[in-house]
């Protein structure tokens, strides 16, 4: 059939469904250039996230995976050192394993599934547009008889156990891509900060890309004035990351005007560009900053924030629990 033979509304369908796939095939470019891992292995990454150790059973069951997939899956990334095997269950069926170092970092850069980008979007559509969208999909299948075809629910093209880079220079490459030359631009007043970015433009920067870690709007607005002009000291400062004149990355940091048991500064707020991540911005804020303050710091991070591990091989010790007192909150 040629091209002309078709009216417009089949035109106009070929080309959704074109969008679809293309969109689809840039996500998981993208994904693997920034992250070098395949769509399929970030799956199986995020099941570990807020896991010590998972049984290759278990990730297969949770992602409905057939256990020859699963154990595809994992080799490539034990052999790329993002994952290991814990010891013990090496030659065992149902191997137990972990994230390795690198598995950490690169889910401490927050890399985002389009499938769930999808599902988000899904929770605002009603009901019964879901289910046409279903039927649609279900239908278009049965044109081109592939209702057949197993799948996983996960989006992706080609194969779900696509290999990794095979030479070793594109595996680094990969996952450590070259930083990105930006400037960093220490700020110490308002005044200072308003020819580059107005506190209310900072504080929006800062809680889109923190998110889901973000505080309330106001309270970022109020952390940026205090690191700025709050006592008890005024040598609080913010460091503004900018690639091409643009605002890529940023950190807040209070000074405490305390020494010793309470350190002399708190990293009240870091962010960096959402579709900047992985190109070692955050890193080179937090090191101009640690240079500042001589290592003088202590921060908060939640336990399920993945950029806990990339503060703790930076150094920072997990060394007290924090404890807080609500007094609007009745004990009965």
């Amino acid at each position: 059939m040629s091209i002309e033979s078709i009216d417009d509304q089949e035109t106009d369908l070929l080309i959704e469904i074109r969008r679809f796939i293309r969109a689809v095939d840039k996500h998981s470019t993208k994904l693997a250039e920034k992250h070098g891992v395949t769509v399929a292995q970030l799956v199986v990454l995020q099941e570990l996230k807020n896991e010590e150790t998972l049984k290759e059973s278990v990730i297969g069951n949770r992602l409905d995976l057939s256990k020859k997939v699963v154990r595809e899956i994992i080799d490539r990334l034990v052999r790329i050192d993002i994952l290991k095997i814990e010891e013990g269950s090496e030659l065992e069926s149902d191997r137990i394993v972990s994230l390795a170092e690198a598995g950490y970092e690169i889910l401490s850069n927050n890399p985002a599934l389009l499938q769930n980008i999808l599902l988000e979007e899904l929770k605002s559509v009603d009901e019964w547009q879901k289910n046409m969208i279903l039927a649609s999909f279900q239908r278009m299948n049965n044109l081109i008889e592939a209702e057949d075809i197993r799948a996983a629910p996960i989006i992706a093209t080609g194969d779900i156990t696509e290999p990794e880079p095979t030479p070793e220079t594109d595996i680094n490459r990969v996952l450590r891509p070259e930083k990105t030359d930006i400037e960093l631009v220490k700020v110490e007043s308002l005044s200072q900060l308003e020819k580059h970015i107005s506190s209310d433009e900072l504080a929006k920067f800062l809680c889109e890309h923190m998110e889901p870690f973000d505080d309330s709007t106001d309270y970022t607005k109020q952390g940026i004035k205090d690191s700025l002009t709050g006592k008890p000291d005024k040598g609080g400062f913010i460091i503004l990351a900018k690639n091409d004149g643009q605002i890529v990355g940023a950190l807040v940091m209070l000074a405490t005007g305390m020494k010793n048991y309470i350190p002399g500064y708190c990293l009240l707020f870091i962010g960096v560009d959402s579709s900047e991540r992985g190109a070692g911005i955050g890193q080179q804020i937090m090191n101009h900053a640690l240079e500042i303050t001589k290592g003088d710091v202590y921060l908060h991070v939640e336990e399920n924030n993945p950029a806990k591990r990339l503060y703790e091989r930076m150094g920072f010790k997990h060394t007290y629990a924090e404890m807080r007192y609500y007094p609007t909150e009745v004990n009965t």
